[in-house]
């Protein structure tokens, strides 16, 4: 669902956009609340892929690990190897290759139908938000990234540039 919404709200073109909020005064809400607040929205789909992949990797390789101890016990000691190399396909395939196909296929109806949740999520994820913003950025200065002086980054830049063409 994640990884599909966030190709589909930005496969939208201005026109499909239009016509999304056309549709009901609650989607024009969204997609006007998707326009102003995308880092939100975009850490709220980060958030929630790594939330699913992490739980059903977790959850499908101690199955795989049973499966293995149960079936092919002189396998055991390669469980774990075994159970990330298929969850990582599995993961691959399923959360990220097939949504994101869809969605760059059918944007409009991905993004009519996922918004609303995507929504929710939004507001539940808020909380978690709010934490991880300030430890991101503060691994980023750790770096000399500064993400909470924007215009002060973009003269950096830009005089960056402009040593590397004098």
């Amino acid at each position: 669902y994640f990884a599909s919404i966030e190709v589909a709200l930005f496969s939208l073109d201005r026109f499909q956009r239009e016509r999304l909020a056309a549709r009901s005064r609650w989607h024009a809400r969204m997609i006007a609340q998707w326009r102003d607040y995308q880092h939100n929205f975009l850490l709220t789909i980060t958030i929630g892929i790594n939330m699913v992949s992490i739980a059903s990797s977790i959850l499908a390789g101690a199955m795989i690990h049973s499966l293995i101890a149960v079936r092919l016990p002189p396998m055991l000691p390669w469980a774990e190897a075994i159970s990330i190399c298929i969850m990582t396909l599995l993961v691959i395939i399923l959360a990220e290759m097939v949504p994101k196909n869809v969605a760059a296929r059918y944007p409009f109806t991905v993004a009519f139908v996922g918004l609303p949740p995507l929504l929710i999520f939004n507001y539940l994820f808020l909380v978690m938000a709010k934490l991880i913003n300030p430890v991101a950025g503060a691994v980023l200065l750790l770096f000399r990234i500064n993400i909470w002086r924007r215009g002060t980054q973009r003269k950096t830049d830009r005089a960056e540039i402009e040593a590397t063409i004098d």
